[in-house]
């Protein structure tokens, strides 16, 4: 109150004044709190702010924040910091910390779009304005949205705060607007976080929104896929949403290239990112994997399995969503005297299927599902769907001789080598029965030749052993050694033999009459 009077004792007042006038001018007077500019800051709902004050470095500095309508709204005075009743209930603090270096800030916590205001800080004979700016952005019908529909963004801010805004989309794309913006028909290319860009002088604020819009994430699925005959096939279809325990089902209907009509491979659905399969069709026979990301899988591939379909999925909510599929299948074959190459499938006009040896020009080249080559070099040829100069299928076989493939070569030399086989078994089945058929006659002589020298014991001429002659001891040890000499030996014997001995005379004239002579004349 002094240093009020002593300012306006400055002046001149004329005595007519009344005091209700002085006590006017006392609490309009700008002397003892010197008024500094405004400052503004930027922020957005539901976040936290800290707006500034700054005054001296002295211990036990008092401060105050107030709102225009000198409203008091948090005070600090012998250390003690008071909080008015406003709106801002509790969410309102300070930093005690930051106080003995001279900064008094103002923290309000989830703000509000009625925090908008200018708030007022006195300190140290100082009256510092802040304006607190408070924006969102929200999204219009919502912040999930299905393929195709319409997405409006909207920033919303204080009342007459008209600031340029600039917008992004999740793939780069840039929005110059006022306020608001519109995009019909969203897609894949829409789902991600939204950036918004609000600007005042040199101060700029980021809002940022995410919006998930259901549908295929489109440019992870291949269309179409391309696979050559018996080989394996794994269509994955992966979802915006493979995260979101969103219920649903689906199916995939099927039209073969050359078939007349449309039929169901697969019916399924899927709860808590788990699938479960409700209905599967026999030829082909698919598989379906467990948990999401949806994966189709076919252990084989085949030529009239080729063509196009649509897997539609159906919300909870009865939305669908639909993502055409297409296959496109090659097989490579030997027709008599040539190789065959043909593609089935949904094709454009511009690929190209042709036949080359290895490493080499193509020999063949055209803009049709079929190409064959009559009478083919040895080598490794391939068959090659391209467009342009990229080979989207290839598939090689190998030509051993002119006009006959790796596996007919493979087939002769499985019949020549059976055939080969089946000789030589021929051959020792043929030795084997020869062989026992000796060993068997074999053991007809020794039989007879036994028996013969049973009827020989029967005799019973016995002479002394002095009486034996040179040459019969000479014949009978030439017998043992030589069996050429046993003829010679025999007949002497009998010369030389008695009368018992004559019935030698009936063997054969072979050795094995001589073995049972020579075991005759033994004492």
């Amino acid at each position: 109150m002094t240093q009020a009077l002593a300012c306006l004792s400055k002046g001149t007042m004329p005595l007519e004044v009344s005091s209700s006038f002085l006590i006017l001018v006392l609490h309009v007077a700008l002397c003892p709190v010197v008024t500094q500019g405004k400052d503004v800051v930027l922020s957005k709902e539901g976040a936290t702010v800290e707006l500034p004050c700054i005054g001296s470095q002295r211990k036990n500095m008092p401060f105050s924040w107030k709102f225009l309508n000198e409203t008091k709204i948090l005070a600090k005075q012998n250390s003690y910091l008071t909080r008015g009743k406003t709106h801002l209930g509790n969410r309102i603090d300070s930093r005690s910390s930051q106080w003995d270096r001279g900064s008094f800030p103002l923290i309000i916590r989830k703000l509000e779009m009625k925090d908008s205001e200018i708030y007022i800080c006195e300190v140290d004979n100082k009256r510092m304005l802040v304006e607190l700016k408070v924006f969102k952005l929200t999204a219009s019908p919502g912040t999930r949205l299905v393929e195709g529909q319409t997405l409006n963004l909207i920033v919303e801010g204080p009342k007459n705060s008209q600031l340029p805004v600039q917008f992004t989309s999740p793939a780069g794309q840039i929005f110059k607007e006022e306020a608001a913006i519109t995009v019909p028909s969203v897609g894949f290319q829409h789902n991600g976080i939204w950036r918004c860009i609000v600007t005042l002088d040199k101060k700029y604020l980021q809002l940022d929104i995410y919006i998930l819009v259901l549908s295929f994430q489109k440019m992870q699925i291949p269309n179409p896929f391309y696979k050559k005959e018996k080989e394996s096939l794994e269509m994955c279809f992966p979802l915006t949403f493979n995260n979101e325990d969103l219920p649903f089902t689906g199916e995939l209907i099927w039209r073969a290239d050359k078939a007349s009509s449309s039929h169901s491979w697969i019916t399924f659905s899927v709860a808590n990112q788990r699938v479960s399969v409700q209905n599967d069709n026999q030829d082909p026979k698919l598989q379906m994997a467990e948990k999401t990301p949806l994966c189709l899988t076919l252990s084989s591939v085949l030529l009239q399995h080729a063509g196009s379909g649509n897997l539609t999925l159906t919300l909870d909510g009865g939305q669908r969503l639909s993502q055409e599929v297409k296959l496109v299948v090659m097989k490579v074959a030997q027709d008599q005297n040539s190789l065959v190459c043909e593609v089935q499938g949904p094709t454009s006009s511009t690929l190209m299927l042709s036949w080359n040896l290895k490493d080499q020009k193509p020999q063949v080249s055209k803009q049709e599902k079929q190409v064959w080559v009559l009478s083919p070099e040895a080598g490794t040829w391939q068959c090659l769907l391209s467009d342009g100069s990229q080979v989207l299928l290839e598939s090689t076989v190998d030509v051993v001789s002119r006009g006959m493939p790796q596996d007919q070569s493979m087939f002769l030399a499985i019949v020549l080598g059976g055939t080969l086989g089946f000789l030589f078994l021929t051959g020792l089945c043929i030795f084997c029965c020869v062989w026992c058929r000796h060993q068997r006659r074999q053991a007809a002589r020794m039989s007879q030749i036994k028996r013969l020298l049973s009827e020989k014991k029967t005799c019973q001429c016995h002479r002394p052993s002095h009486s034996r002659s040179p040459e019969l001891l000479l014949s009978s040890s030439h017998s043992e050694q030589d069996p050429s000499t046993w003829k010679h030996n025999r007949n002497l014997s009998v010369y030389k033999s008695g009368p018992c001995d004559q019935r030698e005379q009936r063997f054969p004239e072979d050795h094995t009459a001589s073995q049972g002579q020579k075991q005759i004349r033994t004492p």
